[in-house]
């Protein structure tokens, strides 16, 4: 009996299955995310990628990058970082602030694959390491 409050027993099979059933319910209610990453290429020369990650669901998308510069981006200049092949965004444009010290600056993901980075406050120095997330609905 599912019911039963004795200790010391073992499960019989039907406590193991219906056990089973409801781990699996469970797990079935979860959501799902599928690594994705190879749609997701790198093409700024001026950065060392240390970590990047293209995940998505049903219908998210979750990208995430840690990233060294290998050079300054100046403040107010647009550089693009790399491109999506699928999974884009379904508006216009997906923009995530990016703090890096007492600064901010944007990453955007635009509905053409592009991701683009904008130094907003300050210049970016050459040897920071920044890290963003975001997720996005494809």
């Amino acid at each position: 009996s599912l019911a039963a409050t004795t200790t010391g027993y073992a499960l019989d099979a039907i406590q193991g299955k219906a056990l089973n059933d409801k781990i699996t319910a469970i797990n079935d209610s979860l959501i799902k995310y599928f690594d994705i990453s190879p749609l997701l290429t790198i093409t700024a020369n001026n950065i060392t990628v240390n970590d990047n990650k293209l995940l998505r669901n049903s219908s998210l998308a979750l990208i995430y990058l840690k990233f060294t510069l290998k050079s300054v981006i100046s403040r107010g200049v647009d550089y693009t970082f790399g491109t999506l092949r699928g999974y884009t965004p379904k508006v216009s444009k997906v923009t995530t602030i990016i703090y890096f010290d007492d600064n901010m600056a944007v990453l955007s993901i635009l509905s053409t694959g592009s991701i683009i980075i904008r130094a907003i406050t300050a210049d970016i120095p050459k040897g920071y390491t920044l890290e963003v997330s975001t997720q996005y609905v494809y």
